[in-house]
């Protein structure tokens, strides 16, 4: 099951150290050491799940703790995990076990659900927009292909 083995993955995760990285990494650095995009980065910190912390020039910074956080989430994600289970299990970590892992990160509040409902909508229309975009270059392409051309043909 995907979502058991990430689970076991992120007590991994937090049994670790660290994720052995320089001290502060800028956000392209962390975003390309994740396999993730900047995007994915700053979504998350709009959604709660990390706080940065920035260098004197105002720069975000990110180190091990926040590379290992990152990969946490990452891999829950990777897993189908709502942004709010996410969230509610970053909360609990302090308090949490390795065995309520998986209880805090499937056991929404009532007020949650509409939440969680939205997050798979919106990956949803995250994939039917590459789709759109996808067919549009094949139709543009057939398209070009179809079209008579106006040079004279060689002979």
């Amino acid at each position: 099951m995907r979502s058991r083995s990430a689970v076991d993955n992120v007590a991994s995760l937090l049994a670790s150290d660290s994720i052995g990285c320089p001290l502060a990494l800028t956000r392209k650095q962390a975003a390309q050491r994740l396999g993730l995009s900047i995007d994915t980065l700053r979504n998350w910190e709009l959604n709660g799940l990390i706080q940065t912390k920035r260098s004197k020039n105002g720069y975000r910074i990110y180190d091990s703790e926040d590379l290992k956080r990152l990969s946490i989430i990452r891999t829950l994600r990777l897993a189908n995990y709502s942004l709010m289970s996410i969230l509610r299990l970053m909360n609990g970590l302090e308090d949490a076990g390795e065995s309520e892992l998986e209880t805090i990160l499937n056991t929404p509040a009532p007020s949650e659900d509409i939440v969680s409902v939205c997050d798979r909508l919106l990956i949803s229309l995250k994939a039917a927009k590459a789709d759109a975009l996808q067919m549009e270059q094949l139709v543009l392409k057939i398209m070009h292909l179809i079209e008579p051309s106006t040079e004279p043909p060689d002979f």
